[in-house]
Order: C-alpha cells, then structure tokens, then sequence
C-alpha cells in the first residue's frame, strides 16, 4: 500500500471515530462516555492477543480488571 493512501484512511477513520464521539456525547453525559473511552485500553491488548497471539503479563490483567471495574461501577453504581 502507498504511503498517501495509508495516510488517507488513517484520517477517514480517525473522522469517522471523531464523528461517533460527538453522537455518543449527545446521547450520555461526558463522565460516563469518557469512561467508556477508556476502553480502549482494554480492547487493545485482547485483539493484540486474539489477532497476533501476543502474550498478556499478569500485572496487565491487573489494570484490565480495573479498567473494566470502575467502567462498571460508573456505569451501574
């Protein structure tokens, strides 16, 4: 693939993430989108590790672990 077309799609998807961002503000308020941002973090690692059969350190699960338990207390408490 030719650099500018990589450069093109980085920037069509990073719009189009720009774009979800701005619907998902209108529809909850920023505290709880942001802590679904944060997801991320989480997602990341797992598809590294489903995708590329890269290995998890367990300090990371840690993080993981907490990642998701504050986005679950946000969200439900």
């Amino acid at each position: 693939m030719s650099p500018i077309l990589l450069v093109t799609l980085a920037l069509a998807l990073y719009l189009m993430a720009t774009i979800a961002w701005v619907q998902a503000l209108r529809s909850v308020p920023l505290s709880v989108a942001f802590m679904f941002n944060s997801l991320a973090f989480v997602l990341v690692p797992v598809a590294g590790f489903v995708v590329f059969g890269e290995p998890i350190p367990r300090f990371f699960l840690l993080g993981l672990a907490l990642i998701i338990g504050g986005i679950l207390l946000v969200t439900y408490g």
